[in-house]
């Protein structure tokens, strides 16, 4: 009987001590993905607006701030690059447009004010990467302004700029991937492609993340002509099967 009792009373204690480790589990699985929610709710891009109207030159800038990350080292050292690049570049097309213009009064002729714009697109937002670019705009005169675009993918939880050795378990695969896609792409539109100047992609290669696609671009006149802007060639994330870290 006293074997019975204590058989029965191990069982009951077994049973008491399963369900509190579920429960404990769970409490502990809810309390990760609400830290997921908030972190993921969090992480916003916001801006900061200065307009310009000047005599040689307007400027138009919406300056982005990432903001939500938890290494706030590494969102203040970011927010600091892209600030420092937009201001660069403000400086020096407004130092551009002060010679030019007082060069041609010197000189009796005229020429149009100049622009200088920076905007951006958030291509990417989650819990773990943001996909953003900025877009630098100058005219200084001519048929057509020209334009460069710089993107920050971050991975969120390693606090570090992606490259696409970054993206990739196996660096040949993914080359091949794109390169595949990029050059059926060239030679569907050869007319309007400098389709020799295009080799291969590599780790320094310009690019975005969007939700079903990685985005290649490339700079204008490095694979086609000016008046083209910017090319860009979406390849599905689904072409890429497992090969990808994030």
């Amino acid at each position: 009987m006293k074997r019975v009792v204590s058989i029965s009373l191990l069982v009951v204690l077994t049973m008491i001590n399963i369900l509190f480790n579920f429960n404990k589990d769970n409490e502990f699985s809810k309390k990760v993905n609400a830290l997921e929610k908030t972190q993921m709710e969090k992480i916003e891009v916001n801006f900061k607006e200065e307009k310009i109207l000047g005599e040689t030159i307007d400027i138009n800038l919406r300056i982005p701030r990432l903001v939500g990350l938890i290494n706030k080292d590494f969102e203040n050292k970011l927010n600091g690059q892209i600030l420092e690049r937009i201001i660069n570049f403000k400086n020096n097309t407004e130092e551009l447009s002060i010679i030019d213009h007082k060069y041609a009064k010197e000189n009796r002729y005229d020429i149009p004010k100049y622009n200088c714009t920076v905007d951006y697109k958030v291509n990417h937002i989650s819990n773990n990467l943001v996909s953003l670019t900025l877009q630098f705009i100058k005219f200084t005169g001519g048929t057509y302004a020209i334009e460069e675009n710089i993107t920050y993918n971050v991975d969120i939880n390693k606090g570090k700029i992606l490259n696409l050795d970054d993206i990739f378990y196996e660096k040949d695969n993914y080359v091949e991937i794109i390169n595949r896609n990029i050059k059926e792409e060239l030679k569907e539109k050869e007319n309007i492609y400098f389709v020799d100047k295009f080799t291969t992609v590599n780790e320094n290669t310009k690019f975005y993340i969007e939700q079903n696609n990685i985005v290649v671009y490339f700079n204008m006149n490095e694979i086609s002509p000016y008046v083209i802007g910017i090319p860009e060639f979406k390849i599905p994330l689904n072409n890429f099967s497992l090969q990808m870290k994030l």
